[in-house]
């Protein structure tokens, strides 16, 4: 390939920006920390409080269909009951373990009247879980 035709394939495909933002807070009644985590171009929140990790989608919707894809690997869908690594289900722990091994993480659920998609690197996202748990 020549270097103007290189040049213009990088251009139409720019790289995703790593935007994990966190928000640290204090429980009032145990002191223990809690975190949420979250990034608008994955469209993915993280919820991380006394040593598990619970995933959301920011939709309003009550059966928005969290469905969550790691890397090229088979995508994991979300129960509601479901989205946290403390529940009886193994989902939630299945998805956390991908994330810490992954690149890339791609999100789709219903926020009523249409689907939302999201797809983000996951970059600085396995260090910011660890730090808050």
């Amino acid at each position: 390939m020549n270097k103007p035709a290189l040049l213009l394939l990088l251009i139409a495909q720019p790289a995703m920006a790593c935007d994990w933002r966190v928000t640290e807070s204090v429980d009032p009644m145990t002191d223990s920390k809690k975190c949420l985590i979250y990034s608008p171009t994955a469209k993915l929140g993280i919820g991380v409080a006394n040593g598990s990790v619970t995933f959301a989608a920011p939709s309003a919707y009550h059966h928005d269909g969290l469905e969550v894809r790691v890397d090229d690997l088979p995508s994991i869908l979300l129960d509601r009951d479901e989205r946290t690594t403390a529940a009886y289900g193994s989902d939630a722990r299945d998805l956390l373990a991908l994330i810490l091994t992954g690149q890339r993480i791609r999100t789709q659920y219903l926020s009523y009247p249409a689907s939302v998609s999201g797809d983000a690197p996951i970059c600085t996202l396995p260090a910011l879980i660890e730090s808050c748990r």
